[in-house]
This record gives structure tokens, C-alpha cells and sequence, in this order.
């Protein structure tokens, strides 16, 4: 079986001038029929249509594209595109670079143009397929049938017994391809070298005090042009994120969006930070292991100054930031000191932090899951049932079986 990639692509769209109020309406149209064609797409995990409002006075409005997908970039969009193009090409007809009809080849050709930077980490189960996470939740309703079937049967029996039972019921509906595939098709994480350590510390510290110059410079100029008693007017909320309700999928897309502070030099060493960290997510611990540990988390540094953070995560935003020790809030907290909203000048509380997350998340427009109900946890513990039942895990154990049922 050849092997394959899982990326997360995510682009930036400018959209053209006078043209908001189009995009807004094709999308509020397209909406509901994207949620029912989604479903039909055999590679494509996750996806957003996400409109970003301008990072400064005078700028543009974006629109933020980004999904996730097993394969290659062509066969992706061209699976996209057969399902969608209709509902997609009248979103883009409102975008810079796209005429008033899309087609297939226009939307290839502003991918690979694309002048935005992104960069992340694509979950902790990179070699599992729509497929195959598909196949092991089918696999798990199975099995939880045949055991409240045959109760009875399965009181008296060992957990070896029982799992030779239940092997037996489902003989033709275990996976043909072994759970495993997911170890031989996953890509080694490059290790660090001393220079690259040293370079990110360097970038990140460039960072830190690029930002500390640049507020300093921001609060003399205030001091010396502004009557005493006023200040700056508090950046305005983005928009409001939705409540959240216990009938809402287990998943959550969250995208956040912050202005950087002015200098290239300041762009240059995010670009570096950014790219080393998610180059070598598993060498840098337990530095990033909250945010590898979501299903998909993405940095998008666009050419307009703006700063976009993006997560496919399980359960609430304040459950996840939650999660973050000292080390991941401090690498947050650099990254986002080049931004005009960074919460403090010192390390801020994971409270501090989840309020600013909050205070600056964007609404997508359109959000799909392929796979909603299902946590991360959810992923590891269906694909290492589907081994045990399929016998790639070696010798029977029925105990780790009872375990995972």
C-alpha cells in the first residue's frame, strides 16, 4: 500500500474591494449545502471557511481557507472541487485574484501563490485515515453489539474467552489492512541540531525584546503627545463566540486572529520560531505536547500583519489552554508578544490567557468535522482496539480488551 500524507493546508484570500457584503451572503448560502457534501469527501478530516476582518485601518478582509486531508494537495482539491465547485465558486468570485467564474485551475493556481505563512502540527495520529478512523468507530459499534447481545453467554467466560468470542462474531467485518499501518506510514520527526536550538532561541528572544522596544517606543510617544489621563482605546472584541452547549460535538474549531506590531525584522524571526517549533514538535517535549496533543493546530502569519492561530481541539478552549504547563505558556506568550494585543508584559495566568484567546476568536462561517464525536483519545484507544480484534497486537488480551470496551 503506498504510504501517505496527512497536511493541513490553510490559505488567505484577500477579498476585493466592496465585495464583503457578497461574500458574506455566498457563504451564509452556501453554508448548509457545504455541511451536506463534506460528508462525501473520502480524504478530507477537517475544514473552516473562516472571514477575518482587517488587521489595521484601511486594510483588507480575508478569507481564511483551511483544511485537513489524507494524500497529495491536487488530488485533494480536485476531490473538493468535484463535490463543491459550485457552492466554492461563487465564495472565491468574491476574492482578489479570481474572476466572477471559478474554475479548478484558478483555485490550484492561488494555492501554489499563496504568499501567507503556515505552519503546525497535524495531531498525534498522523498515519490514520478518514478511512480507517471511519472503519475503527464501525468496528467499536460492532463489538459494543455482539457484547450486549450475548451478555448472557459472556458472564462466565475469561477475557480471553470473551474476545475469542467476539473475534468470532465479527470474522468478516475486521479490517482487512492492519491497524499498524499507522506506525509504518508515520514520518519521523526530524531531531533538533544545535544550531537549530540556538536559532529558535535566538528568534524567540529577538521577539521578546523587538516587543518590549516597540511598547516602550508606543508609551514615550503617548506620554509626550497625549494629555495625562488618557490612553490608547482597548482593541475591539472580533466577534463573539458562540455559547457552547452540551449537545455540541466533543470538537471544537477555534480560530483566533491578532495584529502583529510593526517591523520586518519582527516577521523574519516569527517566520523562524514558528517553523522550528513545528519541525520538531517531538524533540521540543513537553514545550509544545498540549498543542501537538490537539487534533490539528495551525499559525498563519499573513502579508497584511496579521497573526492567526488555529486548533481543531477536544472539549471547551478554557479546558484546553487549561492543559498548557509554564513551558507552553511561555512559548505562547513569546509568539504572541509581537502582536498589539498581548495580554501583559509578564507570563500571563492560563485565566489571563484563555480570556485574551476568547476576547479575539473569529466565528468561522463554515466548520466541518468528519469524525465530530470523536476525541484524540477516542482515535488511539478505537485504533488499538481494532488491533487486538484483528490479532496484530500479538498474543490474545482479553484484559486490555474488557479494558478498552
Amino acid at each position: 500500500m503506498p504510504a501517505f500524507r496527512r497536511t493541513t493546508r490553510a490559505v488567505l484570500f484577500p477579498v476585493r474591494p466592496g465585495r464583503e457584503p457578497a461574500i458574506r451572503s455566498a457563504l451564509d448560502a452556501a453554508g448548509g449545502r457545504l455541511q451536506e457534501l463534506f460528508p462525501r469527501a473520502k480524504t478530507l478530516h477537517f475544514a473552516r471557511l473562516v472571514l477575518v476582518p482587517p488587521a489595521h485601518v484601511g486594510g483588507a478582509t480575508s478569507l481564511l481557507v483551511e483544511t485537513t486531508f489524507d494524500g497529495e494537495m491536487t488530488a485533494h482539491l480536485e476531490e473538493i472541487w468535484a463535490l463543491a465547485g459550485p457552492e466554492l465558486s461563487r465564495v472565491l468570485a468574491a476574492c482578489e485574484g479570481f474572476s466572477d467564474t471559478v474554475a479548478l485551475s484558478d483555485l490550484e493556481r492561488a494555492v501554489q501563490e499563496q504568499r501567507s505563512l503556515s505552519t503546525g502540527f497535524d495531531g498525534p495520529h498522523p498515519g490514520l485515515t478518514v478511512a480507517r478512523i471511519r472503519e475503527h468507530a464501525r468496528l467499536r459499534d460492532a463489538v459494543s453489539g455482539v457484547l450486549s447481545r450475548d451478555r448472557g453467554l459472556l458472564v462466565t467466560r475469561s477475557p480471553d474467552e470473551i474476545l475469542a468470542h467476539v473475534q468470532k462474531e465479527l470474522g468478516a467485518t475486521l479490517p482487512v489492512v492492519p491497524a499498524s499501518e499507522e506506525a509504518e506510514h508515520r514520518e519521523e520527526p526530524t531531531a533538533p541540531s544545535d544550531e537549530g536550538w540556538v536559532l529558535a532561541l535566538v528568534s524567540l528572544v529577538a521577539l521578546l525584546v523587538a516587543s518590549v522596544l516597540h511598547d516602550l517606543g508606543e508609551l514615550l510617544a503617548r506620554l509626550w503627545h497625549e494629555p495625562p489621563g488618557l490612553s490608547a482605546a482597548p482593541a475591539p472584541r472580533e466577534h463573539a463566540a458562540p455559547p457552547s452547549s452540551p449537545a455540541r460535538p466533543v470538537q471544537r474549531a477555534f480560530t483566533h486572529r491578532v495584529a502583529l506590531k510593526p517591523g520586518a525584522f519582527r516577521r523574519r524571526a516569527l517566520r523562524r520560531a514558528l517553523a522550528w517549533v513545528a519541525r520538531h514538535r517531538a524533540a521540543s517535549g513537553a514545550l509544545v505536547r498540549p498543542l501537538a496533543q490537539a487534533h490539528s493546530v495551525r499559525w498563519v502569519l499573513g502579508v497584511d500583519g496579521e497573526l492567526l492561530f488555529t486548533a481543531q481541539h477536544d472539549g471547551s478552549i478554557r479546558a484546553w489552554l487549561a492543559e498548557f504547563g509554564p513551558s507552553t505558556r511561555v512559548l505562547a506568550w513569546l509568539v504572541w508578544s509581537s502582536t498589539r494585543a498581548c495580554p501583559g508584559p509578564v507570563l500571563p495566568s492560563r485565566e489571563q490567557l484563555a480570556t485574551w484567546a476568547e476576547a479575539h476568536e473569529l466565528v468561522p462561517a463554515v466548520v466541518y468535522s468528519a469524525y465530530p464525536m470523536l476525541t484524540v483519545g477516542d482515535l488511539a484507544e478505537n485504533a488499538e482496539l481494532s488491533a487486538l480484534l484483528s490479532g496484530e497486537s500479538g498474543p490474545p488480551r482479553g484484559e486490555r480488551f474488557l479494558e478498552l470496551v
